[in-house]
């Protein structure tokens, strides 16, 4: 086990030497002329690859409209994420509440699409004259995902080092060892792979939070208690009405068994009084 450790230990560092002898000998070989006309492409990549941020945007838009249209607004906006096959949008999270007069209500909708979507339907959103509040949140994920880059290279030169022992391999205990080297390494390979491919989702599509909520007039909000409570009275006299009968229903024993105690207890009394008195 420790030979074969070795040998593995002794193959990433030759593979490692073997690349770092290649690049020379590569620009050695072409020459001072091809090194002058590579160098401003070489340039031009670096200056590329520094100007590519990874940035995460998350939006954030509250509206008031009127009642008619918080619904119909909500229903466009999830069948605009649905249908829009290139805005690759997806509904994380939707839900409406509508009063029982239908003239009020909230609607909430948590979106992710890509960067033309997202713009379209915060355009959608401007036009209807009813954005009360907007911001967007930013997170630079560069460095997460040059770390899960790194990983990903590193496991997939190590997975690679495995497979070129495990043809060289002639003991069993060497193939059994490095099957299992083999699989921890494909499971933490696919772990990487996926959060790669999450964080990267992350920068190609933006997430868009949208809060509806319908516009309440002065004299509505003032008489809107008393509406309530008048809306709320019948359902309400039911409720005490079936609370009271409970009530009863379970006072009812108790009720008749202190009535039971309370003329036994006369009684006894009444007896030592009547023997008191003949005494």
């Amino acid at each position: 086990m420790t030979r074969l450790l070795g040998v593995l230990l002794i193959a990433l560092a030759l593979g490692a030497c073997g690349k770092k002898e290649e690049a020379p000998n590569a620009a050695g070989g072409a020459g001072p002329a091809a090194m002058m006309a590579a160098a401003p492409e070489a340039s031009a990549k670096q200056a590329e690859g520094a100007e590519r941020r990874f940035l995460a945007y998350e939006h954030r838009v509250s509206l008031e409209v009127d009642a008619p249209q918080l619904e119909r607004l909500y229903r466009e906006l999830q069948d605009a994420c649905v249908n829009e096959t290139t805005w690759h949008c997806t509904v994380m999270d939707a839900s409406i509440q509508l009063e029982r007069d239908e003239r009020g209500g909230t609607a909430h909708l948590n979106l992710r699409a890509s960067p033309e979507g997202v713009r379209t339907m915060r355009k959608r959103l401007a036009d209807s004259g009813g954005v009360v509040s907007q911001g967007t949140h930013v997170d630079d994920l560069g460095q997460p995902i040059a770390e899960v880059s790194k990983r990903l290279d590193m496991l997939k030169t190590y997975r690679a080092s495995l497979l070129d022992l495990q043809r060289k391999a002639t003991k069993v205990e060497d193939l059994i060892l490095i099957a299992e080297k083999l699989s921890e390494t494909q499971s933490e390979l696919e772990a990487a792979t996926g959060q790669s491919a999450q964080l990267m989702d992350r920068v190609n599509r933006e997430v868009l939070s949208i809060d509806l909520s319908t516009r309440q007039t002065t004299a509505r909000s003032l008489w809107a208690p008393i509406g309530n409570a008048l809306r709320e009275f019948p359902p309400s006299l039911v409720h005490a009405s079936a609370s009271v009968i409970s009530a009863v229903a379970y006072l009812l024993p108790w009720v008749i068994v202190l009535s039971i105690v309370s003329v036994l207890i006369a009684r006894v009394r009444r007896k030592r009084r009547q023997q008191k008195s003949a005494d």
